[in-house]
């Protein structure tokens, strides 16, 4: 196996294929207080695309970031008073200091703001382990993260496995089990407090069974519950009751909260 792919990912450039720089801008701006909505760009050369609403406006804006010395970006929307306000925000944001008038340009329906950044984009803070940007794409609540939390440690070859986003703060958690060229879908549902319930449903494959493995070291084999499973068939369908610790039980009972908070909506 490649030694450069981890096994367990936040698979969130496989949709939307964010470079670290791109998403370090955006995360600033999600500081900032800008409201937007990221949009799916299959091809990682093109503009990163936004869907971001201002005075009750909602308008498409493209972004490109570029890694020269000195650092820029470059904002394009269409021409009117929502890309008036937008150049406010992002006055605000970025520092009007930074605005690069020699870059700016206008035709009569699009408008073009460009900016110097800073060696490190403010309000990134480099001592935290995940952003509150990648943090707002997968809106998962702590119950949730901390089954992840505990899937990444027990996870080993040949299984890789990839956490997709979830646009929506309910759901069940959507995987992709990886082995070798083989791909494989999974979902798992957590639910309750005493016990926490985790139901994981995937083909009845032997990925799937890899997949139980994991489970089985990451929550306890003891756990499982037998004849509440399905174990045969096409699908498998695995119910664990786990009864946390109260240290444990804490963490939830203080986080009732999707970690997405900072949103007004809405490979590990």
């Amino acid at each position: 196996m490649d030694r450069e792919i981890p096994l367990f990912r936040l698979a969130q450039e496989q949709i939307f294929n964010l470079s670290e720089s791109e998403e370090e801008f955006l995360e600033m701006l999600r500081e900032g207080g800008l409201d937007f909505d990221i949009l799916p760009r299959p091809d990682p050369t093109s503009f990163v695309i936004l869907s971001v609403r201002l005075d009750q406006v909602t308008q498409r804006v493209e972004i490109e970031v570029n890694r020269g010395t000195p650092r820029t970006c470059s904002i394009l929307t269409r021409r009117n008073a929502f890309a008036d306000s937008l150049k406010g925000w992002l006055d605000r944001i970025l520092g009007s200091e930074h605005f690069d008038a020699r870059r700016y340009a206008a035709s009569r329906r699009y408008v073009c703001y460009a900016y110097i950044l800073s060696t490190r984009l403010p309000g990134a803070d480099p001592s935290s382990d995940e952003s509150c940007l990648r943090r707002s794409l997968f809106n998962f609540d702590t119950k949730e993260r901390h089954f992840l939390e505990l899937l990444e440690k027990a996870v080993t070859g040949p299984l890789r496995i990839q956490v997709y986003p979830r646009e929506s703060p309910t759901g069940g958690l959507e995987l992709m089990l990886c082995q070798g060229e083989r791909r494989q879908p999974a979902r798992v549902f957590v639910k309750g407090f005493y016990p926490v319930t985790y139901q994981v449903v995937t083909e009845n494959t032997p990925s799937g069974w890899l997949l139980k493995e994991v489970v089985d070291r990451a929550v306890g084999a003891e756990h499982l519950e037998v004849e509440s499973s399905r174990l045969k068939g096409r699908h498998l369908s695995l119910i664990y009751g786990v009864r946390h610790p109260r240290s444990i039980l804490k963490l939830f009972e203080d986080s009732s909260s999707p970690t997405s908070s900072t949103r007004k909506r809405h490979e590990t």
